[in-house]
């Protein structure tokens, strides 16, 4: 029962061992004092480091602009990194497509000039003849007018009457051979003569009575014919031919101008056709040159465009460019670069932006050559973000006899001293505080006998963590390192 009691006590007497160490340990912290830093004079400056790139200050951009062609096939393209000379040829496109839309085109030429003689000749034709044919039909409505008039007034009634002259002229036929018919049986009832003679000229006569009867009744038939049928048709013919040449001659008065008006039209539009054949087959034979394409200049040859001095294309192109592949138009497909200076692109970020002036120095190191630094100076920076937070900057460079000359394309570190002062008084950052109730007035903490006191300072640039102090403070004093 002692064992377990005197552990006990053991153990509480090791806590309040532990407890009265943690106590020591508080208070000395609670009274060490606090870090502090001596104000000096010394140089102050502001590095700023950007990524750039090698761009060439002029480029030759290569790029296919059919006026109408669309089917654009390559035959073979000189390699990338080759060098050409002004007026080499760089790249061969399959003509031969082409070629027999260009001879289709000129056939089709030859027969619209054919075609536009005989529409010429057509209308020069219909021009001469209308006026004549304006005159017939004139001259036919008179004929048919007078040919109706006579009709009605002359022809039918002496139709009419020809044809009861006729009928009539065969019923006297009958009755005067019928007459002679029944004297002579009479007289031969009275005389000696044979009887046979008797007979013989009986037998005439009976006969040319029947014949007399046939004709009569054959001219019944045509005069009643006459009379319900030719008459009556050839009337309506007359009148319907009148009509007709009525109708025929408003019709040509009416369409002759229209006519020739429409031919006109027609043979402008052929005309409008041809020209527009011509232009075409004219533009062809420009596109016709596209097919092999020489280098505007001498240099080296790359694929695709430079974005920013990068060739964001490249692969693509690459791909293109191959026998048999298929190039779109107004694509840019090689870039020739000329051998000579070049200067650096540079991405800017935001927070740098306003140490990006024209004129500051700069500093060009290629991360090809670690051992080579070119001397620079930044030209220009545009207002217009590339990207978000990114702006785009121009830096020039000399390049030095004896320096290795960098390749278009190649990456750079750029460094820029837009600040620097040789007596300066910089502080750490971290002991500048900002008065948020005193329109952003910074101040610091200055030592004293007994508790700190805050100087209000003036600052300049910051950079590395350090601020430059322009006024508030001077060489020897005092300050905290972080707010009492």
């Amino acid at each position: 029962m002692l064992a377990p009691l005197r552990l006990l006590a053991v153990c509480l007497a090791a806590f309040c061992v532990t407890l009265s160490l943690q106590a020591d340990d508080t208070d000395a912290e609670a009274k060490s004092p606090p870090k502090t830093h001596s104000v000096e004079r010394g140089p102050f400056k502001v590095e700023v480091t950007v990524d750039g790139v090698f761009e060439a200050i002029k480029t030759h951009e290569i790029a296919l602009r059919p006026e109408v062609w669309s089917t654009l096939k390559v035959e073979k393209a000189v390699a990338e990194g080759t060098v050409v000379e002004k007026g080499q040829p760089i790249l061969w496109l399959d003509a031969k497509k082409l070629e027999e839309e260009i001879r289709d085109a000129k056939f089709s030429r030859e027969l619209g000039y054919l075609g536009i003689k005989q529409a010429e000749i057509a209308l020069q034709t219909l021009e001469k003849s209308a006026p004549l044919d304006l005159e017939d039909a004139r001259r036919t409505r008179k004929t048919a007018a007078e040919d109706l008039a006579y009709f009605l007034e002359t022809d039918e009634p002496h139709k009419r009457r020809n044809a009861e002259e006729s009928l009539k002229s065969s019923e006297y036929s009958l009755e005067y051979t019928q007459e002679e018919l029944d004297q002579l049986e009479q007289m031969y009832k009275a005389d000696d003569l044979t009887e046979e003679t008797e007979e013989i000229i009986l037998k005439r006569a009976q006969r040319a009575v029947e014949r007399s009867k046939f004709f009569l009744e054959s001219a019944r038939l045509r005069y009643e014919r006459s009379m319900e049928v030719l008459l009556p048709r050839e009337k309506q013919e007359v009148e319907e031919s009148a009509v007709r040449s009525e109708l025929n001659l408003t019709k040509t008065e009416a369409l002759l101008p229209t006519t020739l008006e429409s031919k006109h039209i027609e043979l402008e539009k052929q005309l409008h056709s041809h020209r527009r054949l011509e232009e075409r087959l004219e533009l062809l034979e420009q596109d016709l040159e596209l097919m092999v394409i020489e280098a505007p200049h001498s240099g080296v040859v790359y694929y695709g465009r430079a974005d920013r001095g990068k060739w964001s294309t490249a692969s693509t192109i690459r791909k293109q460019l191959r026998p048999g592949g298929s190039l779109s138009a107004n694509t840019i497909l090689m870039t020739i670069v000329p051998r000579g200076p070049s200067f650096v692109r540079v991405d800017v970020p935001e927070k740098e932006f306003r140490f990006f002036t024209e004129g500051i120095p700069a500093s060009v190191k290629p991360v090809a050559f670690p051992d080579t630094k070119y001397a620079g100076e930044c030209e220009s920076l545009s207002p217009v973000a590339v990207k978000e937070g990114t702006f785009d900057g121009r830096v020039s460079y000399e390049h030095e006899e004896g320096q290795p000359q960098p390749v278009v394309g190649m990456t750079c570190k750029v460094v820029l001293i837009p600040h620097a002062v040789d007596d300066a008084i910089a502080i750490p950052s971290s002991a500048v505080f900002e008065d948020e109730s005193a329109d952003g007035q910074s101040y610091v903490y200055l030592t004293g006998e007994d508790e700190p006191r805050q100087q209000s300072v003036e600052t300049g640039e910051k950079h590395d963590d350090r601020t430059e102090i322009l006024s508030g403070l001077d060489e020897g004093d005092v300050i905290l390192l972080e707010k009492p």
